[in-house]
């Protein structure tokens, strides 16, 4: 058991702290996107057409619960880590696994749908561009947590 920590702990500690913290944002303005871009399609549907259009309720509480979710355990992993919790680690690896595949589901729906407003194909690069932006900070995110924890095994056994 080591006495004197390895001092790159500490910055993969803080490293992973601030690459969930930049995820909650991104998930964040992909959520509100999500709910602005189907508020505005019915609102279009109904001015153009007259007819009440029901979103797709099921993608629309995937876009809004997937960040809920995501920025709720981004907190919960946040004060694990810097509480020193053991088995935060694999916590960082689940969660981040199942908001990357959840994204990847919800951009890959999206993508395959034509834009049938002018306000969705105006918004649509912002709101991929923020759910790339959190797959890839999730992503980061996990991989230091996993060098981190590779740290901490060699430190203290």
């Amino acid at each position: 058991m080591s006495q004197n920590p390895d001092p790159r702990f500490n910055y993969l500690r803080y490293a992973t702290m601030m690459l969930y913290f930049f995820s909650s944002i991104a998930a964040i303005v992909f959520m509100t996107l999500a709910i602005i871009r189907s508020t505005f399609e019915a609102a279009y549907v109904y001015d153009v057409s007259g007819a009440f259009q029901v979103p797709n309720v099921a993608l629309l509480a995937l876009e809004v619960g997937t960040p809920i979710f995501s920025v709720m355990f981004d907190a919960v992993v946040i004060l694990g880590i810097q509480l020193m919790l053991n088995r935060i680690y694999i916590m960082n690896v689940l969660k981040s696994s199942v908001v990357i595949v959840l994204m990847v589901t919800i951009l890959a729906v999206e993508l395959a749908q034509k834009p049938n407003n002018p306000f969705s194909s105006a918004t649509e690069l912002a709101f991929v561009g923020s759910g790339v932006v959190a797959i890839v900070f999730n992503g980061l995110a996990m991989l230091t947590s996993l060098v981190a924890r590779n740290l901490e095994r060699k430190m203290y056994g």
